[in-house]
């Protein structure tokens, strides 16, 4: 007897939570693993999250998770700003290089506080959890986070193969 609502689909509108369904919400909960790339879209889904929850006035509680590619190093050309002439994308939510070394909660604090946003967050953080940690150090079962992200291998492997997702070269 549970509503399901999908924040997937082709149109922006289609990915944003409705804000007449959050109004009648306590808090919305975030349990999501993040790859380690700025181009994964759950960074943009929990925003989303964060913009939408702040107008409810509602909160946004996010159970943090470990950077499977640890958050040790930092890489990649930083993404330009909407400010900057760059465009906000699915993938491209707020500037940041390709491997940002955060955990999904550190950026949607960040997030929250840069873009101004003033959502109620609520970071349950990990324990235990390192920044030089890699995912099989943490004796946490590896979960697939898409159909593509299937151990951390290929999540290893993501931030330099998906960097060329938008172009015209082959994968």
């Amino acid at each position: 007897g549970v509503t399901v609502y999908s924040v997937y689909g082709a149109k922006e509108s289609a990915r944003r939570p409705p804000l007449e369904v959050l109004k009648h919400l306590d808090a919305v909960i975030i349990d999501l693993a993040d790859a380690g790339a700025r181009f994964y879209t759950y960074q943009t889904t929990v925003g989303y999250f964060l913009e939408a929850a702040a107008q409810a006035g509602i909160d946004v509680i996010l159970l943090d998770r470990p950077n499977p590619i640890t958050g040790s190093f930092v890489q990649g050309p930083v993404s330009d700003s909407p400010s900057d002439g760059g465009q906000e994308k699915f993938t491209n939510y707020f500037p940041e290089p390709v491997r940002h070394g955060m955990t999904l909660g550190e950026l949607a604090s960040m997030v929250n506080a840069e873009r101004n946003i003033r959502a109620r967050l609520e970071v349950v953080t990990m324990q235990g959890w390192k920044r030089g940690d890699w995912f099989d150090s943490t004796g946490v079962a590896w979960v697939n986070t898409s159909p593509n992200l299937r151990d951390l291998n290929e999540a290893t492997l993501y931030p330099g193969v998906a960097m060329i997702e938008g172009t015209n070269v082959s994968v």
